[in-house]
């Protein structure tokens, strides 16, 4: 897929932008919106995304995923997930990548990006998907209140090209998403489940007021996280419902 790219000097979110662009038009599949700065990144729910200006990457991807049925939409959160790991494993190869349900992409046990996908319905089926992604490459001071980001430079303890970074993360996108296009969902939830973060691992986790052991035996269709706990019980957990506990 040959992308088309749409440089933003400034702007408040990449994501913002795009569903804002698709009311107006739409524009070909694959197109890119990126920033050098983001003012107001978006996270899951009411998070904010913290990015020093040029030091990161900051973008977003439209994609028109009509062949997905709406119940298996968090397909999308996988492939976004995944494509981000394959990009990272290129450049540190001495540490263990993760996707932290249902979002995030850690090194270690430490964040390195976080994902935010957007999209609009019509009957059954998916219109559009904006894929957001920031991912921490140069920035070496966090300043707001997340527990633990980390960057590439950090890891690596070099700067790094932007645009390759770039062009890397966009071209492994643009796999994992004709992975999925091309009927390959089996591989993907495989990938998925092997790639997770603390999956078939006894950890801490609170849900209200409760705070018990339990272990990841998978991820629902809808993408609802699956806990087993030490007495044998199965339960599933919304965004926001669950919290980790381990970090």
């Amino acid at each position: 897929m040959k992308n088309k790219v749409l440089i933003l000097e400034l702007v408040d979110s990449t994501n913002n932008y795009a569903v804002n662009l698709l009311k107006i038009q739409k524009v070909k599949e694959g197109t890119v919106i990126v920033t050098g700065s983001q003012q107001s990144g978006k996270g899951l729910g009411a998070n904010k995304w913290e990015s020093e200006p040029h030091k990161n990457l900051t973008l977003s991807i439209i994609f028109y995923p009509e062949f997905l049925i709406i119940s298996k939409q968090f397909l999308l959160n996988k492939i976004a997930a995944l494509a981000v790991r394959d990009f990272i494993k290129t450049i540190v190869r001495y540490k263990d990548v993760y996707v932290k349900w249902p979002n995030d992409v850690y090194i270690d046990n430490y964040k390195s990006a976080g994902i935010l996908i957007e999209t609009s319905t019509q009957s059954n089926l998916l219109e559009y998907a904006v894929i957001g992604i920031g991912l921490n490459i140069n920035q070496t001071v966090f300043k707001s209140d997340a527990p633990n980001p980390i960057s590439l430079k950090l890891i690596e303890g070099m700067d790094f090209d932007l645009d390759k970074c770039f062009n890397g993360l966009v071209n492994s996108v643009n796999l994992r998403y004709s992975q999925l296009k091309q009927g390959g969902e089996d591989e993907i939830n495989h990938d998925y489940l092997n790639s997770l973060y603390l999956y078939q691992r006894e950890a801490n986790y609170k849900i209200e007021n409760e705070i018990f052991l339990a272990t990841i035996i998978g991820i629902s269709q809808i993408g609802k996280l699956i806990l087993q706990k030490e007495n044998g019980n199965v339960i599933e957990c919304n965004f926001k419902e669950v919290e980790f506990l381990n970090q």
